[in-house]
């Protein structure tokens, strides 16, 4: 076995020894026809929502963001948005099983 066939054995024997990693940056998708004005996260044991994750931001309907998602200790996150026209949506995300949010 070449070098490269050996590190490439070792890296997914590390990666199956960890199990599944969270995603450091998900992709929100915004198709609701409205402008998500604010984006709220935590992990859903969490009572604390923390800031707005978009700051200054907004993302106009048609339009995406990236934001990183720091490391935890589950993989499923509350998700809590808000739209300009003052509409709230809140919702669960496996960070673990997908990287991209679909707002519809």
């Amino acid at each position: 076995m070449n070098i490269s066939a050996k590190l490439a054995v070792a890296g997914l024997m590390m990666v199956a020894s960890t199990g599944a990693a969270l995603a450091e940056r998900m992709r929100v998708v915004n198709n609701t026809g409205v402008t998500l004005y604010r984006l709220y996260f935590s992990e859903v044991n969490d009572n604390n929502w923390g800031p707005d994750r978009l700051g200054q931001n907004v993302v106009q309907s048609g339009g995406a963001a990236t934001i990183d998602i720091p490391g935890g200790r589950n993989c499923n996150w509350d998700f809590l948005v808000e739209y300009a026209n003052g509409v709230q949506d809140q919702f669960v995300v496996n960070v673990c099983q997908t990287g991209t949010i679909n707002l519809n």
